[in-house]
C-alpha cells in the first residue's frame, strides 16, 4: 500500500489563508507546529508578526479520504473462506480534542507523518476488513456484501482516522461452498439440524464428533481418571520413601550425637585428673585444653586422626613476606621467626607470630614488635611443641575472661582440617564456642592463616 496523499506542500504564510470545507490548515514557525485551523477559521500572519521566526502553512485533507484494500483468504463466521475481498473505505481525520491525534503526529514527524504510517495502515486495514466479515456467514455475504452502516465509526491508527463508510467492491464465494451445498441437498441432509447439533456440542464444551459419540467421551473420562489415580499413587510412594529417608538420616545423626556425647562426657570427667597431673609435674601445662581423645575407648597412638597430643607444626607455618620485611626493617633477625601472619576482619586486625626460643632469647621483644608493627595488636605464641598450648595462649590473649566459663578443649585432625572441640565443666560449652568465634577476636582467621590446614573449625564436643 502506498502512502496516502493527504498533505499539501508547505508554503510561506503571508496575509491570511482559509481552509476549504474538506481540509484543515497546519501552521508552523521555523518548522515547529503552532496550531491547526479548521474550516471557517483564518490563519493571519499579522497576528503573530511580533514573534520572531518564519511562518509556514500546509493544507491537509480532513474528509473523504479513500483507502482501497484487497485482502486474500478472508474467513467468515461459519468456516468458509472467501478467496478475495476488495473494499473501498472512506475515512476522515478524527476531530476529537481539536484534532489531537493529528497534532501529535505533526509534532513528532512533521508533514511526512503518513510515510511513516504506511506499513501500520496496511496492517490495520487488513485486520479491519477481516473483522467486518468475522461475524457474518457465507450466505449473508453472498446475499448482501455491503449492509448499511458496515464499519462506520471505527477508529483507525490509534484514533487518527474515523471510518465514514465502507463499500465491498467484490467478495468471491468459497469454491467448495456450492459443491457442498449440492452434496448436502443430494443426500437430503438438513444443514440446520447439523448447525444446531454443533451449537449444543459447543455449549457442553465438546466437539461435534464427541457429541455424536458419547461412549468416546466416557472412555476418555475413564482414562483421565485412571491417570489421576496412578499419579496420586506415585506421589504417595514418593512421600513414603522421603519419610523413610528422613527417618534413617535422623537415626544416623542420633547415633553420631550419642557417640560424640560419650566422648565429650569422658573428656570433661578427665579435666580434674589432668589438672592434678599438671600440678604433680607429670604432664605439660594444658591449663585450657586436654589431648585429643585422651580418654576415648580407643587410644591407639598409631592412629593419625586420634593422636594423644597434636604437635605444633613449627616447620610448616606461614610467613607473610610483607610482615617479614617490616620485622627485618625494625632490626629483627629472620631466622628467629618460624611463622608470621596478619588476620583482618571488618576493620579489626591481629598479627600472630611464632618465634624460635633460642634465637629470640636475646631480643627486646616489646621494643622490636612496637617498631615493626606500630599500633597493631600482636600475639606472640610460646616456645612449645604442643599446638594446644599455642591455642591456649591465643584464646587467653583474645578472650581474657574465658576462664569464667571453665572451658575444656580437645584438638582433632581429620581430612586436613583442625577441629577444636569445646567442652565446659560448668555446662556452658556453647558460650565458650561463641566467645572464641566472636569476629573481633580473629582467633580462627589467624589460625587459618598460620597453620598448614585447609580449615580450622570450632564446635561443641557434642556436635
Amino acid at each position: 500500500m502506498s502512502a496516502l496523499a493527504i498533505t499539501g506542500p508547505e508554503q510561506t504564510l503571508v496575509g491570511r489563508v482559509e481552509p476549504k470545507s474538506d481540509e484543515v490548515i497546519a501552521v508552523f514557525r521555523n518548522g515547529k507546529l503552532i496550531d491547526v485551523w479548521d474550516s471557517g477559521d483564518r490563519a493571519r500572519a499579522l497576528w503573530l508578526k511580533y514573534r520572531p521566526g518564519s511562518l509556514t502553512y500546509a493544507r491537509i485533507l480532513r474528509s473523504d479520504i479513500r483507502i482501497d484494500t484487497t485482502i486474500e483468504s478472508v474467513l467468515v463466521d461459519d468456516g468458509w473462506l472467501l478467496p478475495q475481498v476488495k473494499a473501498q473505505t472512506f475515512v476522515a481525520i478524527n476531530s476529537a480534542k481539536h484534532y489531537g491525534a493529528l497534532r501529535l503526529r505533526l509534532e513528532k514527524r512533521g508533514l511526512g507523518f503518513m510515510d511513516a504510517l504506511t506499513a501500520e495502515l496496511s496492517g490495520e486495514m487488513n485486520h479491519f476488513v477481516r473483522t467486518l466479515f468475522a461475524d457474518r456467514t457465507h450466505a449473508d455475504v453472498m446475499r448482501n456484501p455491503t449492509p448499511g452502516g458496515l464499519g462506520v465509526g471505527t477508529s483507525l491508527l490509534n484514533g487518527l482516522f474515523v471510518v465514514d463508510s465502507v463499500h465491498i467492491m467484490s467478495a468471491g464465494a468459497d469454491p467448495q461452498f456450492s459443491e457442498l451445498r449440492t452434496a448436502v441437498q443430494g443426500r437430503k441432509v438438513d444443514v440446520e439440524v447439523n448447525a444446531r447439533a454443533e451449537l449444543n456440542a459447543q455449549a457442553r464444551g465438546l466437539s461435534l464428533h464427541e457429541y455424536e459419540n458419547p461412549q468416546l467421551v466416557e472412555m476418555r473420562l475413564q482414562q483421565a481418571h485412571e491417570l489421576e489415580l496412578a499419579a496420586a499413587r506415585q506421589e504417595l510412594e514418593l512421600s513414603r520413601l522421603k519419610v523413610e529417608s528422613e527417618r534413617d538420616h535422623l537415626n544416623l545423626q542420633k547415633a553420631e550425637l550419642d557417640a560424640r556425647s560419650q566422648v565429650a562426657v569422658e573428656a570433661v570427667r578427665n579435666v580434674t585428673a589432668l589438672s592434678r597431673a599438671q600440678k604433680s609435674g607429670v604432664l605439660p601445662d594444658l591449663s585450657l585444653g586436654i589431648g585429643a581423645r585422651s580418654t576415648a575407648p580407643s587410644t591407639d597412638s598409631s592412629d593419625p586422626e586420634f593422636a594423644p597430643t597434636v604437635p605444633a607444626p613449627v616447620h610448616d607455618l606461614a610467613r607473610d613476606p610483607r610482615l617479614m620485611a617490616d620485622w627485618k626493617r625494625a632490626g629483627g633477625p629472620g631466622r628467629a621467626v618460624k611463622g608470621l601472619v596478619r588476620a583482618e576482619d571488618d576493620g579489626a586486625a591481629l598479627v600472630l607470630i611464632a618465634l624460635d626460643g633460642g634465637a629470640a632469647a636475646a631480643l627486646d621483644l616489646p621494643v622490636l614488635l612496637g617498631q615493626a608493627f606500630p599500633g597493631e595488636d600482636v600475639v606472640v605464641l610460646p616456645d612449645s611443641d604442643s599446638l594446644l598450648t599455642w591455642i591456649d595462649t591465643l584464646v587467653h590473649e583474645r578472650v581474657p575472661r574465658i576462664d569464667d566459663l571453665q572451658p575444656a578443649l580437645v584438638l582433632e585432625e581429620r581430612d586436613d582440617t583442625l577441629r577444636i572441640l569445646v567442652g565446659s565443666q560448668s555446662g556452658r560449652a556453647g558460650k565458650v564456642v561463641k566467645a572464641v568465634l566472636e569476629p573481633a577476636t580473629l582467633i580462627v582467621p589467624s589460625l587459618c592463616a598460620l597453620l598448614p590446614y585447609d580449615d580450622v573449625t570450632v564446635s561443641t564436643a557434642l556436635v
